[in-house]
């Protein structure tokens, strides 16, 4: 139900997998719809669905990262793809009804019956199960249910298991603007993002010279001044408090009516049922400050579409795979959720109840776990979280807690790079080596080994790993390791490596401690 990102990737891959897929789309492509910044993350997920050259060939905008005026700086700031990713560099600023239906169009290039312009019209829920639906009147046959709805959230809306972030409550108007001024050299595709007194703008270079404007604020305040003057000049009063964003329009026509959209934040309690799945906006929803709306999405495909092709491979562990599959995508919503809150919570650059009401006061708004701590350390997969923090004017008790955390790994690294460094160490007290279902190569869930530790992420680990972790049961040094190994396997001089490059990873992510 829905053939944006979510519902043709989860399409997509189930369709790859070999199973028959219906998709009903309410609309008819190509369709309005925001959202048009991608991440380079999210190319790396589009590429095995055979899109990415369809994608690459359509002259989109290359988008090399983006470009600010946020946080303790008075000045525009730029962070780069580069930087973090050495493979895709750059990314893209799309056009979203034509970069929704050339998914769509893949999807049905790969075997899915796509059926545009037709909605499912009702839904009958029993017992976590989706026991029948409607369309055109007809009941339609199924085994499998997903709602890729979007922000209409049908199955959580029916639920009633919609959960708002109440710190997050915002409203977006956005309207598209012609031969407006861009910025220059490596920046000029970047979207730019620029704080005001009320909330913040973005400013997305598009084909033909078109840009992509909208203007984020607290929904209250904002509908309140709409009531009063209209959305027109409520938009237009906005865009002139900025500084940077004001000068580029100033000779641009709105091409567009303005439309108001709602940006509040929010997840449904379970992201699946028996025999229903919720993929994208129809899970999870979060602010549009960091461009992650079609990344979740797309990844929630990946995860979905291989919830299903456990079920039909291995029906015993599917109950287990479902709660990984609600891990998973719950992470990537919370990491992304905890991110936007400290960048607002970070802004210095206005003073107003907008910024004010977003402020981290302390434990009472966010206590930092370690876990995130060390993921804006440098270690995710959209590289870009460190560096936008770093201009913000962040809670002292976070900013130190993260640089001790980057000081000792810097310590480890130039430790870890000492090529005579040949001694390992222990596991950390109550890191655990347990067999749990785990994610195998995007496609299915199945019993694999994790290294659990309490409050961390559980770590999927290779059974070579794990024999190793088994033979550290004390100070070991290397060679030591190798040998024990060795007695129970053949090792080649590139498994020798691979051991001591994870071993590495291992004490960088402090699972394992050097013990000199």
């Amino acid at each position: 139900m829905g053939g944006g990102p979510a519902g043709s990737t989860t399409a997509t891959r189930l369709a790859i997998l070999g199973y028959e897929v219906t998709l009903y789309e309410s609309e008819k492509f190509p369709r309005e719809h925001i959202g048009e910044s991608l991440l380079p993350a999210t190319l790396i997920l589009l590429e095995p669905l055979g899109v990415l050259p369809r994608i690459q060939a359509e002259g989109f905008t290359k988008k090399a990262g983006a470009t600010m005026l946020w946080g303790s700086s008075t000045k525009l700031w730029s962070w780069y793809f580069k930087e973090t990713n050495q493979r895709f560099t750059h990314s893209y600023q799309v056009e979203r009804p034509r970069f929704d239906q050339l998914l769509l169009e893949n999807a049905a290039d790969c075997g899915v019956e796509v059926h545009e312009g037709v909605a499912v019209e009702s839904i009958e829920l029993e017992d976590e199960r989706v026991v029948s639906a409607k369309v055109n009147g007809q009941e339609i046959d199924f085994d499998f249910f997903i709602d890729a709805s979007g922000q209409s959230s049908i199955l959580a809306n029916k639920l009633k298991s919609k959960h708002y972030d109440e710190v997050l409550i915002n409203l977006s108007a956005y309207g598209y603007f012609a031969d407006a001024e861009h910025l220059e050299g490596e920046d000029a595709g970047n979207i730019l993002i620029e704080s005001f007194q009320d909330g913040w703008i973005w400013k997305i270079p598009l084909q033909n010279q078109i840009s992509s404007v909208g203007v984020v604020a607290d929904r209250d305040e904002a509908v309140a001044k709409i009531r009063e003057v209209g959305v027109n000049q409520w938009f237009r009063d906005s865009v002139d408090r900025s500084v940077h964003i004001a000068e580029y329009l100033k000779d641009a026509p709105l091409t567009t009516e303005l439309r108001v959209v709602k940006d509040w934040s929010y997840s449904a309690s379970s992201f699946s049922g028996q025999n229903y799945y919720l993929v994208g906006d129809a899970a999870c929803f979060i602010d549009p400050l960091f461009s992650t709306g079609v990344h979740l999405a797309v990844a929630g495909g990946y995860l979905a579409s291989a919830l299903i092709n456990t079920w039909a491979l291995n029906h015993s562990i599917y109950e287990e795979s479902r709660t990984t599959y609600d891990t998973l995508y719950r992470s990537q919503y919370r990491h992304f959720q905890d991110l936007v809150h400290l960048f607002y919570g970070g802004n210095r650059t206005h003073d107003s109840y907008f910024w004010q009401s977003r402020e981290i006061s302390g434990s009472d708004r966010y206590s930092p776990r370690e876990s995130f701590v060390r993921l804006v350390s440098g270690q995710s997969i959209t590289g870009y979280e460190r560096s936008v923090l770093n201009q913000g004017a962040l809670p002292k008790e976070f900013a130190d807690r993260v640089d001790s955390i980057e000081q000792k790994r810097s310590e480890l690294q130039a430790r870890l790079t000492n090529e005579e460094l040949k001694v390992v160490s222990f596991l950390k007290p109550n890191d655990l080596v347990v067999k749990e279902s785990v994610l195998f190569e995007g496609t299915k869930f199945g019993r694999g080994l994790v290294c659990e530790r309490p409050s961390r992420e559980a770590l999927p680990i290779s059974p070579l790993i794990a024999q190793a972790l088994e033979c550290i049961d004390g100070p070991t040094k290397y060679e030591e390791l190798l040998n024990k190994l060795r007695a129970k396997f053949e090792l080649t001089s590139e498994l020798e490596k691979e051991i001591l490059r994870t071993l590495r990873l291992l004490i960088l992510d402090e699972r394992l401690e050097i013990v000199s």
